[in-house]
């Protein structure tokens, strides 16, 4: 009834769970909405100790709201990843379902959703440098399996939407610095372009933005321009997550979250980039 195109759901559930991704699927297909599905991690991608995480508690739950921690992307086992990951694909299959888009990985530049982010430090250069090689082999291993002609070759492949953690309020800081330039070092990675090889290529690079909704079009601007400086403009920006929460308005400037939507795709048609895939609000009912 809204109008809306596209519908976005993340899966890292494990493979005892494969009946409910299939309903989600069949649902937004019934709706006559193209789906984009976010691929997560689960704790059965992993070789023993390694699927616990080492940051979890009552810390982990005061940053991110549970206290289950995040794995390593670095540690986990891709042929297990990749075996579950065709177990769900092979049933949207057998259903007769189709998946538009798959997003790889969430938030990978933040603690909350990837282990390999230092947790209350400044990331160091080796550290980002085993995030990336951690992220590089989880995209490659989805890309892969997605790109099989038994799947869904035809469907986009989109990175990780970035947190964009700002300097000014995690503090101590959970995330990587500049993801959009974390993301652009895959073209080149121990000599491997994990974007674009021979076997995938990814269609877009995910974003993820929150403007502050007392200047949404200035807020949204920089970080267009921030991630453009670093990404270019060869691949469109897919913003699979923007929004405010209901508590926030009216803004200082007594403007409703209706008005603040209207001013952030006001920012996108003003952006010299000519490149964006859709745009998901998240969440809709906060």
């Amino acid at each position: 009834a809204t109008g809306l195109h596209w519908f976005r759901d993340a899966f890292a559930y494990a493979p005892d769970r494969t009946q409910d991704f299939v309903d989600v699927v069949r649902m937004a297909k019934k709706a006559k909405l193209k789906m984009l599905v976010v691929v997560i991690q689960d704790a059965s991608d992993y070789d023993g100790e390694a699927g616990k995480a080492e940051n979890a508690g009552w810390l982990f739950k005061r940053r991110c709201g549970w206290d289950s921690g995040s794995l390593k992307l670095s540690k986990i086992n891709t042929a297990k990843f990749q075996s579950r990951l065709r177990g769900l694909l092979s049933a949207l299959k057998a259903a007769n379902l189709t998946v538009d888009a798959f997003e790889i990985g969430n938030e990978v530049d933040w603690v909350c959703f990837n282990g390999d982010v230092p947790f209350g430090r400044l990331a160091t250069a080796d550290d980002v440098h085993v995030a990336a090689r951690g992220y590089a082999r989880f995209l490659q291993a989805a890309a892969e399996v997605i790109r099989d002609p038994r799947f869904f070759p035809a469907a986009k492949i989109v990175t990780f939407g970035m947190a964009h953690a700002d300097e000014g309020w995690d503090i101590p800081p959970h995330h990587l610095p500049n993801p959009a330039a974390f993301v652009a070092s895959l073209r080149d990675l121990d000599g491997v372009n994990y974007l674009s090889n021979a076997r995938y290529r990814v269609d877009g690079y995910g974003l993820h933005i929150y403007p502050n909704p007392n200047d949404v079009e200035a807020t949204t601007a920089a970080t267009l321009k921030r991630d453009s400086a670093a990404l270019g403009s060869d691949l469109p920006f897919w913003i699979t997550e923007f929004g405010w929460r209901k508590a926030q308005f009216p803004a200082r400037n007594g403007e409703s979250r209706a008005q603040a939507v209207a001013h952030f795709f006001a920012a996108l048609a003003a952006d010299q980039r000519d490149k964006f895939g859709p745009a998901f609000y998240y969440d809709y009912d906060a």
